[in-house]
């Protein structure tokens, strides 16, 4: 007996679009969140791009692109004719195209042209663990921006800075043994902060390095900091670093003890620093508001979070925590990576509840924000839970993203969504997915 398997397109499925204001197709998926400065939306896209769009239609107003190529100073293109007679058509052909097939073949040429022309500096050597999960992270990472200018870092070590009309300020790329699992990059005290093979301060209006720290890691979102007069910058973990000249300030003591079990950002709020610790089963709370001069001391208490730890047959399970902590009102919000929900009143320390979400537990990349006097839980799955912030858990609804997408290869069609949190504006939520951006909210909040 024998058969054969046909496989066939489905036919077009109608569903309800209710509060999307525009949806804008984009050229590659990322992990990234978008950044709203003024009108303008900025989001990158895998593996080296960055795009500006209008926050009122949606509509792409330019992008640009971060290859090594790009990277290459003048002098080192003049130098070889490779550069002008090779790699500019093929890269303003690249600027040109949306199509994803065309993009991929286009940067397969350009990469094989760089390295014939240095092996030695075009050739990336990547971590193990990086390349095996590339496909997962990839390069992009979250844009910061001053209000004047918005500055983009990508894994492979290239960073640039463009005023809001995408004029380039100033484009470099940072050296690496190896590249190794980054973290989105943070402005702060006039120096743009980036992690890559240990954490460097570059001159925000030039890019000249003004400071470097060896041995610092990050896979979260580097956190901005100000107490007192001094701006920081703080790692996930809670090592501090002074902006003006990356003079460490402060570091977790737990440090010492290994990692903190997690990839969530931690956040800065009021003057105190909050970081997830020991998976989702301890919360690092550091009250900097009394801290001074060059080594900063901090009231520091440990949180535990009441979380079940064992399968039903007694096994270990380990609830790591891959989303950023939220604070508000008092109430400390975490979430595992099974999706249950934790909130912990922060004054007494004790436990509040723990809701089960209902998120698909194979998917457990979430995030957490708050508008409108409500919490709002995504997952990457599309899944959004809102419920009323407060000592007693109050669903208001469930929303689900469920856009079908075209696939050439034999995987769920739903489109995935970014790993980052929602993003906020007025009455508008901005949700990055792997193939478009949406503009959430009640029409009249457009006009």
């Amino acid at each position: 007996m024998s058969f054969t398997q046909r496989l066939m397109d489905p036919a077009p499925v109608p569903y309800e679009e209710k509060n999307i204001l525009w949806m804008t197709e984009l050229p590659e998926r990322t992990n990234a969140c978008p950044v709203i400065v003024g009108d303008r939306i900025f989001t990158p896209a895998e593996p080296d791009e960055l795009l500006c769009l209008d926050k009122a239609t949606g509509k792409i107003i330019w992008r640009r692109f971060h290859s090594l190529y790009d990277a290459t100073p003048e002098a080192d293109r003049a130098a070889n004719p490779i550069f002008k007679e090779k790699l500019a058509p093929l890269a303003d052909e690249l600027a040109k195209t949306m199509d994803y097939e065309r993009g991929l073949e286009l940067r397969r040429k350009m990469g094989e042209l760089l390295v014939s022309v240095d092996k030695r500096k075009y050739t990336l050597r990547w971590d193990g663990h990086l390349a095996s999960h590339f496909g997962i992270v990839g390069f992009t990472t979250t844009p910061v921006s001053d209000g004047k200018r918005v500055y983009a870092f990508f894994g492979h070590g290239v960073v640039a800075c463009y005023d809001l009309d995408g004029n380039r300020k100033w484009i470099r790329r940072l050296e690496s043994k190896e590249i190794v699992y980054s973290c989105s990059p943070a402005i702060t005290g006039g120096k743009l902060v980036c992690i890559f093979e240990g954490m460097h301060g570059l001159d925000a209006a030039t890019g000249a390095e003004a400071w470097f720290v060896p041995k610092v890691g990050c896979i979260a979102s580097l956190i901005p900091m100000r107490v007192d007069s001094t701006d920081a910058v703080a790692t996930r973990d809670g090592a501090i670093f002074r902006a003006s000249d990356g003079k460490e300030l402060w570091n977790n003591p737990h440090n010492k003890q290994g990692s903190g079990g997690g990839w969530g950002a931690a956040a800065f709020v009021d003057g105190v620093f909050y970081s997830p610790w020991m998976s989702i089963s301890r919360l690092v709370v550091a009250d900097f508001s009394q801290a001074k001069g060059d080594a900063w001391q901090a009231k520091t208490r440990y949180l535990e979070i009441p979380a079940n730890h064992r399968r039903p047959n007694g096994d270990w399970l380990d609830r790591s925590c891959p989303a950023s902590p939220l604070v508000y009102k008092g109430i400390y919000y975490g979430l595992d990576e099974y999706g249950v929900l934790y909130a912990t009143d922060l004054k007494t320390g004790n436990a509040l509840y723990s809701r089960d979400t209902g998120f698909d537990e194979l998917h457990h990349y979430n995030a957490i924000g708050v508008a409108g006097g409500h919490v709002y839980v995504m997952d990457n799955q599309g899944s959004c839970l809102v419920f009323e912030p407060g000592p007693v858990f109050k669903q208001t609804a469930m929303n689900r993203i469920e856009t079908v997408i075209q696939r050439d290869w034999p995987i769920p069609p739903q489109e995935t969504l970014a790993n980052g949190p929602l993003v906020f504006d007025g009455n508008c939520i901005y949700v990055r997915g792997e193939r478009f951006l949406y503009c959430i909210g009640a029409k009249e909040a457009a006009q």
